[in-house]
């Protein structure tokens, strides 16, 4: 049995890769990133039904918590 996922927001990633990238233009990059992608994916779900971006936001932050650059 799977235990429910812990959901990631761009906040906590953004939180995350200011610890080790704190200038703003690192930051705004990720952002308008993830505007992007949240549009054109917007109509987009898994199989399982939960909207696409969500397994964006998972890999974001795992390359986040690896403490990999914006670019």
């Amino acid at each position: 049995m799977q235990g429910k996922k812990q959901e990631i927001t761009i906040q906590a990633i953004l939180d995350l890769v200011k610890t080790y990238y704190p200038d703003q233009e690192s930051l705004d990059l990720i952002s308008k990133a993830f505007k992007y992608a949240n549009e054109k994916h917007k109509d987009q779900f898994r199989k399982s039904g939960e909207p696409y971006i969500i397994h964006l936001l998972n890999v974001a932050y795992i390359l986040a918590d690896l403490k990999l650059g914006p670019k």
